[in-house]
């Protein structure tokens, strides 16, 4: 597991996981103003603008938790691959997994803004997306 990783490192991971976490809070923050418009005590004119903000915001994040599900699982396959390409023994990261995945109390994440940093976690530790 530690070649593993140190493979997500090699790979520049995190990188990617940080900038895909400001995408999606971007993309919340636009939705969240323009619900705040849409539901606020302002002019007949700002509620066309909050609705549309609304919509933007949370088409972009629909369409950003897709992305963020396909690239998640991408990383984690090239990540195991090149824990296998590192320490040269295939049988060392699935006996890993599956000591992972034989766990019976294991971690969950139970909050309602989980999704925001879902792409951080193993799969199987999330309860919501």
């Amino acid at each position: 597991m530690v070649a593993h990783e140190i493979s997500h490192i090699f790979n520049g991971d995190m990188r990617l996981n940080m900038r895909l976490l400001v995408l999606l809070h971007g993309l919340m923050w636009i939705g969240e103003i323009g619900r705040e418009l849409l539901y606020s005590r302002t002019s007949v004119r700002a509620k066309p603008f909050g609705l549309g903000l609304f919509v933007i915001g949370w088409t972009g994040i629909a369409g950003a938790r897709v992305i963020k599900a396909a690239v998640g699982r991408q990383r984690e396959f090239l990540a195991d691959a090149a824990a296998v390409r590192l320490t040269r023994n295939p049988a060392g990261i699935g006996g890993a997994l599956k000591a992972i995945g034989s766990i019976k109390s294991s971690s969950r994440i139970d909050n309602h803004r989980c999704h925001e940093a879902s792409h951080l976690f193993l799969p199987t530790l999330m309860v919501r997306l």
